[in-house]
């Protein structure tokens, strides 16, 4: 099956690159023009022949193919739709299923969770985590950002500052989650003296 969709691959690039020294390149020779025009329109036949005989194997066409490309396209630029959070919780918690070892996957879930709202779940994901690999400075520090989306200023004090033990270059977020806790009892002290 990979040679048919290599096959495709190389006639749909080849009649890309002669659709646009067809087109677009007003230099082109007057003679090679019918040449360019029947090696496009042959390389068109090729590239309809493999979708024909991909969909026969597969069971899949064009169409399925390039809906799967737009959607991840989309939640790649705008990864906030619901669709898109749910189409990457479920890749995620599939990837989770294959290798529930892999802590890298359970910190993308717990942003994945975290961008979406969901604090308690992406907290519990980046326990987890730090549970599999207690090394891994980026999971404290993501849920010290969790932490402090839920107003848990202690929680996100003490997970920064591992996450800058562990790896230096949390320092400056580090000294904003400490920043913003002062400044947070600063206003609360200047609050209750009203």
């Amino acid at each position: 099956m990979w040679i048919v969709r290599f096959i495709e691959f190389s006639a749909f690039f080849a009649a890309s690159v002669a659709a646009a020294l067809f087109y677009f390149s007003p230099q082109t020779n007057p003679r090679w023009r019918p040449v360019l025009k029947y090696t496009m329109v042959a390389l068109v036949v090729v590239v309809m022949l493999a979708e024909f005989l991909l969909k026969d194997f597969t069971g899949k066409g064009w169409e399925d193919r390039a809906a799967h490309l737009v959607g991840y396209a989309v939640c790649a630029v705008i990864p906030q739709f619901s669709s898109c959070f749910d189409r990457t919780i479920a890749d995620l918690s599939e990837a989770i299923r294959e290798d529930p070892r892999n802590a890298v996957r359970l910190v993308a879930r717990g942003d994945a969770f975290f961008g979406h709202g969901d604090f308690d779940r992406a907290i519990e994901d980046f326990d987890e985590a730090i549970r599999l690999n207690p090394e891994l400075a980026v999971t404290y520090a993501r849920r010290a950002f969790v932490y402090r989306a839920k107003g848990n200023d202690e929680r996100a004090v003490s997970d920064i500052q591992q996450a800058n033990k562990l790896d230096s270059q949390y320092a400056l977020a580090a000294a904003d989650i400490v920043g913003a806790r002062a400044d947070r009892a600063i206003r609360e002290k200047v609050d209750q003296r009203k």
